[in-house]
């Protein structure tokens, strides 16, 4: 066991991990890259602000394509962009 681990840390979004956004009913599995456009639902955005969160975390969509995360009281009701793992 390594002693100085966070840990959470193996629960959290890096560079280079795969995460799957949802929106509604809808789907898509994509790959965190730093300053990579993604496409989903007709909207763009970059998931540079993924790295770092949870899984499972949810995000608004800002201008510019920047995502924000929700608090975790506001993810219920949101229809937000939510990396998960499956």
């Amino acid at each position: 066991m390594a002693d100085n681990v966070d840990d959470d840390s193996l629960y959290r979004i890096k560079e280079g991990d795969y995460v799957v956004l949802k929106r509604g009913d809808i789907f898509k599995a994509v790959q965190i890259q730093s300053t990579k456009k993604v496409i989903f639902e007709k909207q763009w955005f970059f998931l540079d602000n993924a790295v770092d969160q949870l899984y499972s975390s949810t995000f608004e969509i800002l201008a510019g394509g920047i995502l924000q995360p929700l608090k975790p009281k506001d993810t219920e009701s949101s229809t937000g962009v939510s990396p998960a793992v499956k």
